[in-house]
C-alpha cells in the first residue's frame, strides 16, 4: 500500500465500530475489518470481537473467535485487514500498552476515543520500528 493513499472506510462500518465501542462502554472494545486479500487499503466489513478481560484499559479478542472468523474470512477470499480497539477515556493515540502489545504490526490500528462530552474520535495507524505511523482515513458512502 502506498504510505499516501487513505485507507477507505464505508460509513457502514464506521457506524458499527462506533456502536460497537458505545455499547462496550465503560470497558475498551475490540474487533477486526475484513477486506481483500493483498495489500488493498479497502475495508468490507467489521466484525466485533468479546475482550475478555473486560477491563477500560486493556483488551485481548478472544482467540477462538478469531480464529473461527479467519477460517470463514479465508473461505470467501477476504483476511483481516486492520484491528480496532477502543479508549472510553483518554484519546484516539496509541498508549504505551498499545506500544507494548501489538500483535498485529502490519495491521492497521484503529483507535476509537469518547471525549468527556462523548463525542466519538477515531485515528488510523501502522506500527513501525520506531513507533505509529498516524493514516489518512477516508469515510465512504459505499
Amino acid at each position: 500500500m502506498s504510505p499516501c493513499q487513505p485507507w477507505r472506510l464505508p460509513r457502514s462500518v464506521v457506524i458499527r465500530m462506533f456502536d460497537h465501542a458505545r455499547r462496550s462502554l465503560p470497558q475498551e472494545c475490540v474487533g477486526v475489518l475484513s477486506g481483500p486479500l493483498g495489500s488493498s487499503p479497502v475495508i468490507h466489513n467489521c466484525h466485533p470481537l468479546t475482550n475478555q478481560l473486560h477491563d477500560s484499559r486493556r483488551f485481548l479478542a478472544d482467540p477462538v473467535e478469531q480464529i473461527r472468523l479467519t477460517r470463514k474470512l479465508r473461505c470467501s477470499g477476504l483476511a483481516i485487514v486492520a484491528i480496532y480497539h477502543s479508549h472510553p477515556d483518554s484519546d484516539a493515540t496509541p498508549s504505551r500498552q498499545d506500544l507494548r502489545y501489538n500483535p498485529y504490526p502490519a495491521m492497521l490500528q484503529l483507535i476509537i476515543a469518547f471525549d468527556i462530552k462523548g463525542c466519538v474520535n477515531m485515528s488510523g495507524y501502522l506500527y513501525r520500528e520506531d513507533g505509529f505511523m498516524r493514516q489518512e482515513l477516508m469515510v465512504t458512502d459505499g
